[in-house]
């Protein structure tokens, strides 16, 4: 197995990897470029995983609820409404 941490469009992945990515949620701060995750995956050959604040695909699985989440922001420090992270699987 191997982890890598860079823009995925620039990583050579190959044809038996199946890739997971976890963008920043949707309205909340971006990356410093413009990425359209749900192509890139739908375009993918490889399977893929996309973590997001909702469903992706049809494909997908509530990972945490709502409910179960407190604060939010990547160090859990935002006192903001929680929110809940799907698991969109792409084929």
């Amino acid at each position: 197995m191997q982890a890598v941490c860079q823009d995925v469009r620039q990583i050579k992945i190959s044809e038996n990897s199946i890739v997971y990515i976890d963008p920043p949620y949707q309205n909340t701060t971006p990356y410093g470029y413009d990425f359209d995750v749900v192509d890139f995956a739908t375009n993918l050959p490889n399977k893929c995983y996309v973590s997001e604040g909702k469903r992706l695909s049809s494909d997908c699985v509530m990972v945490v609820g709502e409910s179960e989440r407190k604060k939010g922001g990547i160090n859990c420090k935002k006192a903001k409404k929680s929110n809940e992270e799907w698991l969109s699987v792409f084929h």
